[in-house]
């Protein structure tokens, strides 16, 4: 009845499938809120509003939050938030131990079916987008054309890009609690609103299965986080890439056939994140090697 709000995610269904909330057989009472955009998970109503919102740390609760700890607690949380973004990651590793392990999408729904992806292939992504880049910076810097200033300037786009690649991979990791974990903790919600301040990251629409859905990260241990945290790393990363192709199709000092080439590595990383379609809402806004 309607449009589908599983859109094209799970494609045919087989009598051996879960039935979708908006099924009818022939002759049934039609579920006429089949199409609409509002459905009943977990016994209560969700609405979806299109894309999500960035997080946002009331003014208040951070000002009472920090002012009631003391001065050397207040010092080491923050010397703490300087080190782990220099460090590009949080002090811990994620080595060998994580070989095997389960990247789950985990739907509010409970009726419908997750999606998984190995850990291993996620990071391999990574790797290769890593890998594209770097290629990227070779040509650039072995162009003839370019200044070393425009070197430069080219190569910090690039780095910043790779540091959100970094944070794909380890910023699911839990930090340290223990002693002052709610003042930890909004500084952590603080530091993610500010790397979506300059609004670089794409106001794509999150499908709507997914809305209030959580990742797992199944390994040594079972790590979840918001969907809306993953999703919101993942635009970071797509706005660094598209900021990059746009700059060097507008050099002034690469020709046409030099920046075609050139965002042929970005056109390779946004085929590594195809996967990740299942996240978006229209087809219009899927990752695909041909943009």
């Amino acid at each position: 009845i309607g449009t589908c709000r599983l859109e094209k995610v799970i494609g045919v269904f087989r009598e051996s499938m879960r039935g979708c909330t908006a099924y009818a057989q022939p002759g049934d009472t039609p579920n006429l809120n089949a199409s609409g955009s509002t459905r009943r998970t977990a016994g209560r109503a969700r609405v979806y509003s299109g894309a999500p919102e960035p997080p946002r740390v009331p003014s208040e609760a951070l000002a009472a939050t920090l002012s009631a700890l003391p001065p050397a607690a207040l010092k080491a949380l923050l010397m703490e938030q300087f080190v782990s973004a220099d460090r590009l990651g949080p002090p811990d590793e994620l080595g060998r131990g994580w070989s095997g392990g389960t990247l789950i999408f985990w739907s509010a729904d409970d009726s419908l079916k997750p999606k998984e992806m190995p850990l291993d292939q996620f990071l391999h992504k990574l790797v290769m987008i890593r890998d594209n880049l770097r290629v990227l910076e070779q040509k650039i810097n072995s162009h003839a054309s370019l200044h070393d200033a425009e070197r430069i300037d080219l190569q910090r786009r690039i780095t910043q890009a790779q540091g959100l690649l970094f944070a794909m991979a380890y910023d699911w990791m839990p930090t340290a609690g223990g002693e002052h974990a709610e003042a930890r903790g909004i500084l952590l919600d603080l530091q993610l609103e500010a790397t979506l301040a300059d609004g670089e990251a794409p106001r794509l629409e999150l499908a709507e299965r997914w809305h209030g859905g959580c990742v797992r990260y199944a390994g040594p241990e079972e790590i979840e986080e918001p969907m809306e945290r993953f999703y919101f790393r993942l635009m970071r990363l797509r706005g660094r890439l598209e900021h990059l192709e746009a700059c060097l199709a507008a050099h002034p000092h690469l020709g046409e056939s030099d920046a075609d080439i050139m965002s042929g590595y970005l056109r390779r990383s946004y085929g590594s994140l195809t996967s990740f379609n299942v996240l978006l809402k229209e087809r219009a806004d899927y990752f695909t090697s041909g943009r």
